[in-house]
């Protein structure tokens, strides 16, 4: 038994203990009531026996006062006799008729009383069932919301399987919403992560002396160039060497060193703005950024 039924139980019982103790004494009162009434009437019964009594002796000096004869006081008894079991006959009629009374409320009351229980029962029962059934909400939200909760971290980590069992997702609409998470995240790495252009970032290097974004630029076309890395950052083409070897001419004739910032800057034109680069494939021209440590 759960703790509200508990309860309700116990409230039933409560209520049924009041009125059982207000039928006892309900009953109790009518049964006083009668017994008052049965020592009145006998009191009267009792009170009409002595006065008829008394009536007899008085009637009968007054007969022999009056020298009336045998016959006459014999009728006079008779009728003194008569009134007096009419006057006893109406009072006990008049109890009888109380004693019907009170027994007719009894019955009146013991319904009631039954009726009572039977409303305590039914309040009892629809209380009960409405808090039971609140209850049964209440943990039925809470494990959903835990459902819930468990299924969206599974979905945050790729797993739609409990998403999909909980609202009935079909496998296009869970590869749909994989799709979705996977594109996401996509913009969040390039939302948090920028590339910069190169002439965004030439212009950075050319007015403050910052060379950073130009290498991340290059590095870029390095790290994703991933023939280049299979072949160790080597790769010397015949266009590769020209250009090196045309680079390195150019550098050593303006007397520029080849690790020097103003030789990096030579090297970052050359590659974005020398026609013979163009003509590179995107190999041969992470092979150069490679090979001047540009990235």
């Amino acid at each position: 038994m759960s703790t509200i039924e508990k309860i309700y139980e116990a409230q039933l019982a409560a209520q049924k203990e009041q009125l059982k103790q207000d039928y006892t004494v309900a009953d109790s009162d009518l049964t006083h009531q009668r017994q008052l009434n049965q020592k009145a009437t006998d009191a009267n019964l009792t009170r009409t026996a002595v006065e008829s009594q008394k009536a007899a002796v008085n009637n009968a000096e007054l007969h022999n006062a009056y020298g009336l004869s045998s016959g006459a006081r014999l009728q006079a008894r008779v009728a003194q006799e008569n009134q007096l079991q009419a006057d006893m006959t109406a009072l006990r009629a008049a109890q009888q008729q109380s004693d019907a009374e009170i027994e007719r409320q009894r019955g009146i009351l013991s319904q009631e009383y039954a009726s009572a229980i039977r409303q305590a029962q039914a309040e009892n029962d629809l209380a009960k069932a409405e808090a039971l059934y609140q209850q049964a909400q209440k943990q039925q939200a809470a494990l959903l919301e835990r459902q819930q909760a468990a299924a969206q971290l599974m979905a945050q980590a790729g797993d739609y399987s409990r998403m999909a069992s909980l609202y009935g997702l079909s496998s296009s609409e869970v590869a749909a919403l994989q799709a979705a998470q996977a594109a996401a995240a996509k913009q969040a790495a390039e939302d948090s992560n920028p590339t910069m252009s190169f002439s965004e970032a030439k212009y950075i290097n050319d007015e403050f002396g910052d060379s950073t974004g130009l290498g991340n630029y290059f590095a870029g076309r390095v790290s994703n160039d991933t023939y280049l890395q299979m072949m160790g950052g080597q790769l010397r083409t015949p266009a590769v060497v020209s250009l090196i070897s045309s680079v390195d001419g150019n550098l050593e004739r303006m007397h520029i060193p080849k690790n020097s910032a103003q030789a990096k800057n030579y090297i970052y034109n050359i590659l974005n703005n020398d026609t013979r680069t163009g003509n590179l494939t995107d190999h041969e021209f992470a092979s150069l950024i490679q090979y001047y440590q540009l990235a």
